[in-house]
């Protein structure tokens, strides 16, 4: 019998257009640089986010009000009352009889690397 030294491989007639199998590709070296620049901007969004959720909870008074101001579908004052809690970054909230949506991002001229979301039900 005849043993091949080297491994060869052909293209399949079952890959699309010739493609080179998964098991072949070659990736790019990693870099975490990015990642954990964007997990330390997520932390301070994190820290806004509890300020939040925290009065939610603290509050009984702050909570019926929010819950209050989004079943008549007042925005301007559901929004200022999340204003209310110290929020400092850029952040968007939806709502509808289920719950509400908080959409918290840490965006610089709509150039932000990360967004949190978070959904209460009522």
């Amino acid at each position: 019998m005849y043993y091949v030294p080297y491994t060869y491989w052909m293209y399949s007639p079952y890959l699309p257009n010739n493609q080179v199998p998964f098991w072949i590709r070659q990736y790019p070296a990693i870099k975490t640089e990015k990642l954990h620049q964007s997990a330390q901007k997520i932390q301070a969004l994190m820290s806004q986010a509890s300020l939040l959720v925290n009065k939610i909870h603290s509050s009984s008074t702050f909570a019926h009000e929010l819950m209050d101001a989004a079943q008549k579908s007042n925005e301007k004052k559901v929004n200022e009352l999340i204003r209310s809690t110290g929020l400092s970054i850029p952040f968007k909230s939806r709502f509808n009889p289920d719950g509400i949506v908080f959409e918290l991002t840490n965006s610089e001229n709509g150039k932000g690397c990360c967004t949190l979301h978070i959904a209460l039900q009522w």
